[in-house]
């Protein structure tokens, strides 16, 4: 009997043990949530102010040179050198190819002679001797003779050329060379005659006349001969190059465009609902593709007319020297206008629900979170006009809201979000 009330009694005590330890389980458990709902959620807060509000608008637009042309062949032949490529930076004056100048140095050649013959013949027609006479004559036969064979020349090229044997620039050489020939043999002919016959007094102003025609056709021929290296009109970037070594250009046919590296502006288009809000001399804030830093662009036009094809409206602004970019790269130009003031302003992420109909907000009060339900005005993708309840001065939370009910305590610190007014604003409110 006693052993079994000993057996009873133990396991009377092990029951009770088991239900106290029961029991400080289920209170430890109870208790946890407790504590941890008692400690305070850190968040970071800003002071609400009111101030002005400001749309910002980016369009992406290109970047162009003050100056853009493509640079055309003064001069028909064939592309004998190329000097540059696309995407080099040249300089004013830079020889960016050469065209094949045979047939030119040949007619500057033939012009340089024809003009040293004119003034042989004025200098003849104003004090005839007998030994001149004698060179008018020797200089007579030869003119004929290389009329004579230039001409032959000329008519055998001609026919190979139109048979497709020999090229253009050969054909055109031989062509020049019987025509100056046949230019000096006339010559030769007179000046023969006045050296026979004595000149006459129309025959010397003839003669000076035949110098300054002369002299006015060695220079065209410099020229031409000048313009087979075809030179950068101003310092650039190479945007495009058109032919190829090889080529036959034509005169004023199109070797390369160009681009000028100095007073670089950016061009965009907008459409028609936001034309009106660009003014000459706003400030815009310029990234050029690649670039870190912005650089802040000038507005120098907006032209009030229409693309026909897009409907769109171009715009361009300024790019300040410093700027690192080159012409045909992409930029991403914001513009900032104020549209509105009298009115707090918060960034967007302190507004919770900012799209359903009820947007709301946390304000610290007495160290505990205060959900504040809010009305939204503007917004910028940046921040947002609180039109109702806020006056200006309340603790609003902009990080750690979510964490957060209405009544929570919470430990905050300052946050260095704010919704700064641009350094260069466009003072426009839209119609």
């Amino acid at each position: 009997m006693r052993a079994a009330k000993l057996i009873l009694a133990i396991a009377g005590i092990l029951l009770i043990v088991l239900i106290v330890s029961g029991l400080y389980m289920v209170i430890k458990r109870a208790a946890s949530p407790q504590v941890q709902e008692a400690q305070p959620a850190p968040v970071e807060v800003i002071t609400a102010e009111v101030q002005p509000f400001f749309e910002r608008y980016t369009y992406t637009g290109t970047i162009l040179g003050e100056h853009s042309s493509t640079i055309p062949a003064q001069v028909g032949a064939t592309l004998a050198k190329l000097m540059v490529d696309e995407g080099d930076l040249v300089e004013a004056g830079q020889v960016l190819a050469i065209l094949d100048d045979t047939v030119y140095a040949n007619q500057a050649a033939v012009a340089r002679s024809s003009h040293e013959i004119a003034k042989l013949n004025l200098k003849s027609a104003e004090s005839a001797r007998p030994e001149q006479i004698a060179q008018a004559e020797a200089s007579y036969r030869a003119a004929q003779l290389s009329a004579e064979t230039s001409y032959k020349n000329y008519q055998r090229n001609k026919r190979l050329f139109e048979e497709g044997v020999v090229s253009r620039a050969s054909y055109e050489g031989a062509e020049l060379n019987y025509e100056s020939a046949k230019a000096q043999f006339t010559a030769a002919k007179e000046n023969l005659r006045i050296a026979k016959t004595g000149a006459r007094e129309e025959d010397k102003r003839s003669a000076q006349l035949a110098v300054e025609l002369t002299a006015a056709q060695l220079r065209l021929a410099q020229t031409d001969l000048g313009h087979t290296s075809i030179t950068a009109p101003y310092a650039g970037e190479i945007s495009r190059r058109i032919v190829d070594i090889g080529d036959y250009v034509g005169r004023g046919d199109p070797v390369f465009e160009l681009v000028s590296a100095d007073g670089l502006k950016v061009e965009l288009f907008v459409p028609s609902d936001k034309i009106g809000l660009f003014e000459v001399g706003q400030m815009a804030s310029v990234i050029v593709a690649g670039a870190d830093e912005p650089v802040n662009a000038v507005v120098t036009r907006a032209v009030t007319s229409a693309d026909p094809k897009t409907r769109l409206f171009r715009v361009e602004l300024d790019l300040p020297p410093e700027a690192d970019a080159r012409p045909n790269e992409f930029a991403d130009v914001t513009l900032t206008w104020k549209v509105g003031e009298g009115t707090v302003v918060l960034p967007t992420r302190a507004i919770l629900a900012p799209a359903s109909d009820e947007p709301y907000i946390f304000t610290v009060v007495g160290g505990e979170a205060r959900r504040v339900p809010v009305e939204i005005g503007l917004r910028n993708g940046i921040c947002a006009q609180i039109l109702e309840p806020l006056r200006g001065g309340e603790t609003v939370i902009v990080s750690g809201q979510t964490y957060v009910a209405d009544g929570s305590p919470v430990k905050a610190s300052t946050s260095s979000e704010e919704c700064e007014v641009p350094v260069s604003e466009n003072d426009v409110t839209p119609e």
